[in-house]
């Protein structure tokens, strides 16, 4: 049976079940909101399930943890709002229309990844664009690309952790094999710390909590404007010391 005061079929209004095939054939503006599924021997007609009168999706009370009330609430306005047929959400802090999957909109989003991290000073680079994936080795090339700000990035570098090799072995051994039945496990861990301190090649991670502001073109230490908007380099020396 449903609930809803827009018209259905007779043996729906009488309290039987709703025929689901019946709903869809209808004009849109007829279809309930959500049809409410009971059984067809209860003399009560005690709801059990909900489901979306458009695409037929059940909801059931019976996942949430909650009182009845609460539950049967929740799984009736799950089967009017069903996610199947959204075609998108309503951002919870402004209003604006968003992405399924998403309570807030992109710029939103945007505002509170602003709001939670931490501004610092210039730390010298790399940088990655703020809650983005371009990098930049100086900031000069941030300030070409637009950037208002930057995260300062993590460095890392190759390495091998020598435990993990020995376990690994271990584990393609014998049950009670242990480090005592290896040779040359010294000589490993040597190896390994020089191989280790030897990389040079890096690789840069965003500190997504940090942010640094990225200086306006040509305001820079040690930058000059022309006459043509482009930036040159412009040493500072004694004699331009007032």
């Amino acid at each position: 049976m449903s609930d809803s005061n827009m018209a259905l079929p007779q043996a729906d209004r009488a309290g039987g079940p709703t025929d689901l095939s019946r709903c869809a054939s209808q004009p849109e503006a007829l279809i309930p909101s959500a049809i409410v599924l009971v059984r067809d021997d209860d003399p009560d007609r005690k709801p059990l399930l909900y489901a979306c009168a458009k695409c037929g999706r059940v909801h059931s009370p019976r996942i949430y943890l909650a009182t009845d009330e609460v539950a049967h609430r929740t799984a009736r306005e799950a089967a009017e709002d069903c996610y199947n047929c959204r075609t998108h959400n309503t951002c919870t802090r402004c209003g604006a229309e968003c992405a399924k999957g998403w309570t807030a909109c992109d710029a939103c989003r945007l505002e509170r990844k602003h709001a939670e991290a931490e501004e610092i000073p210039d730390d010298g680079g790399p940088y990655c664009a703020f809650d983005g994936d371009t990098y930049y080795q100086e900031m000069e090339y941030a300030a070409d690309d637009g950037c208002e700000w930057v995260h300062p990035c993590h460095i890392t570098y190759p390495k091998i952790d020598p435990d993990n090799v020995i376990d690994s072995l271990l584990s393609d051994m014998h049950e009670d094999a242990d480090v005592d039945d290896l040779v040359g496990v010294d000589a490993l861990y040597e190896a390994v710390k020089a191989f280790n301190e030897a990389q040079t090649q890096q690789s840069w991670y965003p500190d997504s909590k940090r942010k640094i502001r990225v200086p306006a073109k040509g305001i820079e230490a040690g930058t000059a404007e022309t006459g043509t908007g482009s930036v040159h380099e412009s040493p500072v020396t004694e004699g331009d010391a007032p």
